[in-house]
């Protein structure tokens, strides 16, 4: 739906740019707070969370894998010469690695192992499949170059040739929209409205069909009649073909004949299918599965009041903020495992300078 549907790529993908707008890492020594940001930056900390919030109002479930980098003196010297007026005190790391790369995980490819009993001891025992990968080395011959630059881990793993791989639980983070207790995934929030979109595609298919009929119009020219014993000739059926052709199709034709020539028209009314009309109620239960109000789509049939309005303005406010509650619970996890690998004393906190909408 997400791929094909332009009314939900749209929306998922405003969504994702309002809820990630304006985020900055803030900290009350600005020199540290200098360090974080120019981090942020290196990792592409805003891109990075729009994509988060894409995949939280996409999919449903956030599967996201840390890699680390290893501080070297020359990442030091880089993040002190970031500006000649500002000096970044860096303090010995303690575990001398911070989160430099961040991949998103498509939810089809992970599993939770030992499934239920996992979801009720609180383990997360995940795994991702390779099956994609084998695809691609069917011989089962995997280039040394490639196995050599896979995680310790994975590379075992694949040489052991075990088609699901057992993922590190402390480089995941795994954040779910609105899940419930008792389920392993988070549903979408499209599928609650996956009816109404097939129903909007099915519309659109008969628009098209009703298109392709709409022009079919059928003359039909009889020459002769058998009620009367008048039989065609041959140089009737010629003489009323050259007069046919000989129009341009321009204007009024005249045509003189005798008793044994019969006209009949057959014109389809199916236009009368064509307008707007049947879409307005998909369309708005499309919106309203979204969240999205009919007073901002242009689709309210009146101006509802403030009060309804305002009601159902605030469906699209709250899960903006939902996500972006989600986003900062994100990050704030990052940010306190580059305070302890880099020793600062006080945390660093996510700010955004603007509204979610």
């Amino acid at each position: 739906a997400y791929d094909k549907v332009g009314i939900i790529r749209n929306i998922i993908d405003l969504m994702g740019d309002f809820g990630s707008q304006g985020i900055n890492i803030v900290h009350k020594d600005k020199s540290v707070e200098k360090f974080y940001q120019q981090w942020f930056k290196n990792i592409n900390g805003k891109e990075r969370s729009e994509r988060f919030l894409n995949n939280l109002y996409k999919t449903g479930n956030v599967i996201i894998h840390r890699s680390y980098a290893d501080v070297t003196p020359q990442l030091r010297n880089y993040m002190k010469s970031l500006s000649s007026d500002i000096k970044v005190e860096l303090p010995q790391a303690v575990a001398n690695q911070i989160p430099w790369r961040y991949n998103f995980f498509n939810p089809l490819t992970v599993k939770m192992k030992d499934g239920n009993l996992s979801l009720f001891m609180g383990l997360k025992n995940y795994t991702v499949t390779t099956n994609s990968f084998f695809d691609k080395f069917k011989a089962g011959d995997i280039p040394d170059h490639v196995i050599d630059s896979l995680p310790v881990n994975i590379k075992q793993s694949l040489l052991r040739g075990e088609r699901d791989i057992p993922l590190d639980k402390d480089r995941l983070g795994i954040y779910y929209y609105k899940k419930d207790d008792w389920r392993q995934w988070a549903n979408p929030m499209i599928y609650a409205i996956l009816d109404d979109i097939i129903m909007l595609e099915k519309m659109r298919l008969a628009d098209m069909s009703a298109l392709d009929g709409a022009i079919s119009n059928i003359r039909l020219w009889t020459i002769g009649s058998l009620d009367h014993k008048i039989l065609p000739n041959k140089a009737a059926i010629n003489k009323l073909r050259d007069i046919l052709a000989s129009n341009v199709g321009g204007g009024t034709m005249e045509l003189v004949w005798g008793p044994e020539l019969s006209f009949q028209e057959s014109s389809s009314e199916v236009y009368k299918f064509l307008g707007s009309e049947k879409y307005t109620s998909v369309l708005n239960s499309i919106y309203a599965g979204l969240g999205v109000p009919p007073t901002l789509t242009g689709m309210a049939g009146n101006g509802g009041g403030f009060t309804n309005n305002f009601i159902s303005l605030k469906t699209l406010v709250e899960r903006l903020q939902y996500g972006r509650d989600q986003l900062v619970r994100f990050w704030e996890k990052e940010l306190e495992i580059v305070r302890k690998a880099m020793g600062f004393r006080y945390k660093a906190h996510v700010q955004f300078d603007q509204m979610t909408l």
